[in-house]
């Protein structure tokens, strides 16, 4: 009985996290639409198609930084190109240009289109990060539910102890 308990409690948890980010990456986006949706630099960015140069596969969910300096020779970038988002590898870079490489073109573009230079990537984690944004209604839902008696037993404890609180109020 305390095993079931504690994997329903971790669930809860690990399902309120989860919301919780995609609700500050909602808010990210919606309170400065020209920058990437981030939490505190920190962007996201989930892979459509495999790319053998900058070595991700589809479905990867790839953490990318805001940045802060010059991109260098080797980094993984992602640009905004007119109204599109597009990821390379930077061959080369001067002062206002980088020279950028991906699975279909090499293109040149300037320092000032460059909105993320990869820090890491998180395997296989984009697809859940996808279902989550297409079933927030759904979790929502699910976590109330599955909190639903927890909170029943909560309140029905609170309303016992002002119960007995106003009794002995009265016997005093």
């Amino acid at each position: 009985m305390m095993k079931s308990s504690m994997i329903d409690y971790i669930v809860q948890f690990l399902l309120l996290m989860l919301i919780m980010i995609e609700a500050t990456l909602i808010f990210s986006y919606y309170s400065h639409p020209k920058m990437p949706a981030n939490i505190i630099g920190y962007a996201p960015y989930v892979i459509g198609k495999d790319d053998n140069v900058l070595n991700l596969q589809k479905g990867d969910l790839m953490i990318a930084k805001i940045p802060n300096r010059i991109a260098k020779k080797d980094d993984v970038v992602c640009y905004r190109d007119r109204e599109t988002i597009g990821m390379g590898k930077v061959i080369e870079t001067s002062k206002e240009w980088c020279h950028i490489e991906n699975r279909s073109q090499r293109i040149y573009i300037s320092h000032h289109q460059v909105i993320g230079i990869k820090t890491g990537k998180i395997p296989y984690a984009g697809k859940i990060f996808i279902f989550i944004t297409s079933h927030m209604e759904w979790l929502l839902v699910g976590c109330t539910v599955a909190m639903a008696p927890d909170i029943y037993r909560y309140y029905r404890h609170k309303k016992s102890l002002i119960y007995k609180e106003n009794k002995k109020e009265e016997r005093v």
